[in-house]
């Protein structure tokens, strides 16, 4: 009995802890509320306002789900009560299983840092326009800007970045500043973030000053204004869309843009892997339910697994897009199929 204390300790800690329903992108700056600007179905609505007090604010906006397998396979909610072969089962049971679940998640993983505080762009491929220059706004403080204009990418990431996991989240996250110069023009200066595969692959640009050089659903339209804001965008979507298993970060001055080399900014770049692998069979094993025997059919294995994915993702466990695709997974299994395996 003494061992299991600090089990039960922290399971009510668990219990007690809030849960914090992530957003697509939000948009922060120093002691006002800002509008930004949605380019593509990833809001729920086409503009809205987002509020943060510094450029490390941390207001968030959340967005409702439109997943077709989350409305079919949803069981209405997650009680705690299910029934399972003619019996049920009690709610310790789920506990446990979310337990397990959430003690089985790591911490955030950083994939991609760069301050611009080291000196140098090591951490970047060379060939490049950009340059290490003092902050215009904070001078104590380093940045990146370009000393030319380019097009389908300046500056790269030296490694490519592993996106591939299905059960993560990726958040991009960026300070952008647009300080436009005597010679700049009035058409968006022109500071652009993408993702770069290889070779021939596309380029995705996923936030710039243009929405003529944006080409994803879920880009997003950066500010020109003279103040630095921080941006945190997810760019999970555009990776499970596209299937990308690997990408490089880049930057650039767009070329066709209004602005002119020096007047576009970027620090504090961050891609961040949220939620980790977990191994759903643990969970919920294909053989038969954890209270023993096996599953009456099918059915009752996917409407579990979806059971069980729901509220891992209202607890912040995993995101709903990896819930989406764990219920695939399920309805393509043979679980719970009479004489079949997994």
């Amino acid at each position: 009995m003494v061992a299991a204390a600090p089990l039960l300790v922290a399971l009510l800690v668990w219990l007690s802890a809030p849960s914090h329903p992530r957003g697509v992108a939000r948009l922060a700056l120093r002691g006002r509320c800002s509008p930004l600007r949605a380019l593509g179905p990833a809001y729920s609505s086409p503009q809205g306002d987002l509020c943060g007090s510094t450029r490390d604010g941390q207001q968030n906006r959340s967005h409702p789900s439109t997943d077709a397998d989350e409305k079919r396979l949803d069981m209405r909610a997650l009680s705690r009560h299910d029934e399972v072969r003619g019996m049920k089962t009690p709610s310790v049971l789920w506990v446990t299983i979310l337990f397990l679940a959430r003690a089985a998640v790591a911490a955030d993983t950083v994939l991609f840092q760069e301050n611009f505080e080291s000196g140098n762009l090591n951490q970047w491929a060379s060939g490049h326009h950009g340059i290490i220059v003092a902050d215009p706004l904070q001078p104590t403080n380093h940045v990146l800007t370009f000393t030319a204009l380019n097009a389908a990418g300046d500056i790269f990431t030296a490694a490519a970045l592993p996106v591939g996991n299905s059960n993560q989240q990726y958040i991009l996250k960026f300070d952008y500043l647009g300080l436009a110069t005597s010679n700049s023009g009035p058409f968006g200066l022109g500071g652009f973030v993408g993702l770069w595969v290889s070779g021939t692959e596309p380029h995705y640009w996923i936030a710039g000053t243009t929405e003529a050089g944006l080409n994803t659903p879920w880009s997003v339209l950066l500010r020109d204004d003279g103040v630095w804001y921080h941006y945190e965008i997810d760019i999970t979507p555009l990776i499970q869309s596209n299937g990308l298993a690997e990408v490089h970060l880049m930057l650039e001055d767009w070329i066709s843009s209004g602005g002119v080399p020096g007047d576009a900014y970027f620090d504090n770049i961050q891609l961040v892997a949220i939620g980790a692998a977990f191994n759903l069979e643990e969970l919920v094993p294909c053989a038969g339910p954890l209270t023993g025997g096996t599953w009456k059919n099918h059915g009752r294995y996917v409407s579990t697994v979806a059971r069980v994915t729901r509220e891992l993702v209202a607890q912040g466990v995993i995101t709903r897009s990896a819930r989406s695709g764990l219920i695939r997974e399920a309805a393509r299994s043979s679980c719970g199929k009479k004489n079949k395996g997994k």
